[in-house]
């Protein structure tokens, strides 16, 4: 399968240094800038289907490749961001100070923690096993880097020990051919 996974561009969280997981955000100018220098990319590849989380700035990052290769943007929720539950909007330092046990564990589990009131990493692994049933080869995907993180677990190129092994920074884009990964630049 060929697959193109794109992180969305620098959101208000990102340059705030916030989780925003579900919470909705805009792309920064620099991120709408690297959207539009990203989807330059795309100008001579042929791609069948363009996937995007319904949340503004993966969707917003997606229409830049959207407008270039005059293709339809397909929205589907199961691409959303990992909820982040009662840690959604603060920062670390609010973590720490608000949750001070639970920003413990968080550093000690890492991407395994299970957020009070949001999403486990298995209940982020069973919505992206259900949007592989559907997706088409030669896609581009513009998501979330912990929603890319838990693909890239899916499609078993990572695995528990080396799932930060790739860098997924915004408006990166990470190319997988049959499981190996190259990134476009």
């Amino acid at each position: 399968m060929k697959l193109y996974l794109v992180r969305h561009g620098e959101s208000e969280g990102n340059f705030n240094r916030t989780l925003c997981g579900h919470t909705d955000v805009d792309l920064t100018s620099k991120g709408v800038i690297q959207a539009q220098n990203m989807a330059k990319l795309f100008e001579n590849i042929n791609i069948k289907k363009l996937y995007s989380s319904p949340l503004k700035r993966a969707y917003n990052t997606a229409k830049e490749i959207s407008k270039l290769k005059n293709i339809e943007i397909e929205i589907n929720d199961l691409l959303k961001e990992r909820s982040f539950g009662d840690f959604e909007g603060l920062n670390w330092e609010e973590i720490e100070l608000k949750y001070p046990e639970e920003s413990k564990k968080l550093i000690e589990q890492s991407i395994w923690y299970g957020y009070k009131n949001g999403e486990t990493f298995d209940d982020v692994v069973s919505r992206v096993s259900k949007f592989f049933e559907t997706i088409e080869d030669n896609s581009v995907i513009v998501a979330h880097g912990a929603l890319i993180r838990i693909i890239l677990y899916h499609l078993n190129i990572v695995d528990r020990d080396n799932i930060f092994e790739y860098s997924i920074n915004n408006c990166e884009v990470i190319f997988i051919d049959d499981n190996k990964i190259t990134y476009l630049n």
